[in-house]
């Protein structure tokens, strides 16, 4: 399956500069590899080296009631 790209320019107007900065961030993931997106996960204390989800993000056991 061929990968689909959401193009969303931060230059259109009418944009709030919040939603424009959004843009920008996700135009720049887009054009990361895998490998890339991985270690700013990483870097951003999101996820650890073995690919499983840093403190805050890792579920705990009082997760299991949201279930």
């Amino acid at each position: 399956m061929p990968e689909r790209l959401i193009r969303l320019p931060p230059t259109e107007p009418g944009l709030d500069e919040r939603t424009r900065e959004r843009r920008v961030v996700l135009q720049k993931i887009q054009g990361m590899t895998p490998e890339q997106i991985v270690s700013a996960g990483i870097r951003a204390g999101i996820t650890k080296p073995d690919g499983g989800l840093a403190e805050p993000y890792a579920p705990t056991e009082s997760d299991a009631d949201l279930v």
